[in-house]
Order: structure tokens, then sequence, then C-alpha cells
């Protein structure tokens, strides 16, 4: 953020965008630094103390005192994102080995206001991301006050009736898009 500093005319508002270990530190400034308005975040949402801690099942690869996983689990990304009050744009792969999907999830569903939050997922892509297109509007948006409709989350919900199960998918405003 001493960068912020060294303009001459501040920046009436200002995005931060991180990759890997840099988004786990966007994170990290989007609670810290007021100035930042905008944070888009590409493979990483935390959670790097468990990266050998499989979140369903008991397959411990590397063991820590609990002491120290506290204290560490602290220190990172997904412990800032429940203060974070700015749009947020997360990027990452399905299978991405800097962020497992179902902890991307989690520290997204950390964010107290959740309306102007984002994740876009690429399939299979692992350290690629094609959705630079999505970036440039969410800044658009954020920074520059462009009249842009982002997408909504998708809402799902199972249906159970008699003998059949259906999954319900609601896609919101996917009609203005």
């Amino acid at each position: 953020t001493a960068a912020i500093g060294l303009f001459d005319n501040k920046p009436a508002k200002t995005g931060v965008l991180g990759v890997g270990t840099g988004a786990n530190i966007a994170w990290m400034l989007a609670y810290a630094d007021k100035r930042i308005t905008a944070c888009c975040n590409i493979f990483a949402a935390g959670w790097d103390v468990y990266k050998d801690k499989f979140k369903y099942g008991s397959n411990d690869l590397n063991e820590i005192s609990e002491e120290r996983e506290r204290w560490l689990a602290g220190l990172s990304a997904e412990t800032y994102a429940k203060y974070i009050n700015i749009p947020v744009m997360l990027l990452t792969a399905s299978n991405n080995k800097y962020t497992h999907i179902e902890r991307a999830y989690d520290t997204m569903a950390r964010i107290p206001d959740a309306r102007n939050s984002f994740i876009c997922i690429a399939p299979n892509s692992d350290g690629y991301i094609c959705h630079y297109g999505n970036i440039r509007l969410f800044f658009e948006k954020y920074l520059l006050d462009k009249d842009i409709t982002m997408p909504q989350k998708a809402q799902l919900g199972i249906e159970n009736t008699e003998n059949t199960v259906a999954l319900k998918v609601e896609c919101g405003n996917m009609d203005d898009v």
C-alpha cells in the first residue's frame, strides 16, 4: 500500500489484484487498508495452514501442533474475509494446487455482505485462468462506476417428492446479462 502514497493526485478509488501468495496478501490488504475499494484475488483464498489436511476425511500428511495451527490460522487470508466490506472477486481453477475449491467457497462465505462478491471457477485448468474479461468488468464497475451488471450467484436447491429428487437452479438476473 506504500505505492498508493506515491501518487501526487490520490485516486478516488483504488483496487488491489493479487495472484497466488499475492492474492493472500490482497485479502489482508482489503481488510487493513481503507483506501482500497475493490479487491480481486486469483488462485488463493487462504487456508494455507491446512494445505496437507483434507477438509473431509482423516488423511493428514503434515502434522503440526494445535497451538501452531491456531497461530497460523489467525494470520491466514480466510481470517480477514469476515471483516471485508468492499467488493471482492475470486478467480481460481477447480483443480488448482494453491486453493482447494471447497476452501475457496468457505472463504467467500465469510464475507459479510455477499451482494458484491463474486467467484469464477475455471474447470480443470490448474494454473490457467480465462476470465480476464471478468476482472476488467469488475474493476470498471467498482472503480470507474460504470453501469455494468455482474451475474448473480446461482441459487441451488433440492426438491424431494415421492420417488423423485430434483436439483433446482435459479440464476437470478441472467436475463439482464
